[in-house]
């Protein structure tokens, strides 16, 4: 089972003969839930995985059997590790039931030390907070990036951005407040520029394509 989002009964965690087997994308225990590679990304992880296990009743709990482990990118997003830890978990699976045929396969069991929850992704997660610390603003964004992305508010309209830089350039202007003409927004006392963003109404476009079309003076204040 990859990606369910119900709890099987005990009543069919009892059927098969070797047991029901998950894939679940994070290095457990920590983040057992529904949201787990998003939440790595948006806590500042810088590394994760994949672990298969038996399960059991409760929400990722089951005993472990294989763990494979990746280096978190400081600029991947959430849809690309996705990707990567996709493919790490069919690679697993694979092994994991061959290990199970053979009867060599180990049962490691969870505890509940250092462990955490992932839980769904709300809407209102996805609000950025200007006045944050610039790397946590910048995490929530790669997080939340493509699905279901992070934004604000242009003009009183949803403004969504998909992927920002971060800088070392000082800012005093209010928390949110647009610096200069190309997207450079006031976060956290530093300079976070909007790259990959996307209008209501609009496509989603680099910022200099959207620039082409619509100017964003400094002095514009981002949020509601």
């Amino acid at each position: 089972m990859v990606a369910y989002g119900q709890i099987l009964p005990a009543e069919v965690l009892g059927l098969p003969r070797y047991g029901c087997i998950n894939v679940h994308a994070s290095l457990l225990p920590r983040y057992r839930g529904a949201a787990p590679i998003q939440h790595c990304i948006i806590n500042g992880e810088k590394e994760t995985g994949v672990t298969t296990m038996y399960m059991a009743e409760g929400l990722d709990t089951g005993d472990m059997i294989l763990t494979d482990r990746i280096e978190i990118g400081e600029r991947i997003t959430a849809s690309e590790l996705h990707d990567e830890l996709s493919a790490m978990g069919a690679r697993l699976i694979v092994k994991t039931l061959d290990e199970v045929e053979k009867g060599t396969a180990p049962r490691i069991a969870q505890t509940d030390e250092n462990t955490c929850y992932a839980s769904m992704l709300t809407k209102e997660m996805c609000r950025i907070d200007f006045s944050q610390p610039i790397d946590k603003v910048y995490d929530l964004i790669r997080g939340m990036s493509a699905s279901p992305c992070a934004f604000t508010f242009l003009e009183g309209k949803r403004f969504k951005v998909y992927f920002a830089e971060k800088t070392d350039i000082a800012a005093d202007a209010p928390a949110g407040t647009a610096v200069d003409d190309r997207l450079g927004v006031s976060c956290g006392g530093y300079v976070l520029r909007l790259t990959d963003i996307q209008a209501e109404g609009g496509k989603r476009m680099m910022s200099d394509a959207f620039l082409r079309g619509k100017k964003v003076p400094a002095g514009t204040v981002f949020g509601e």
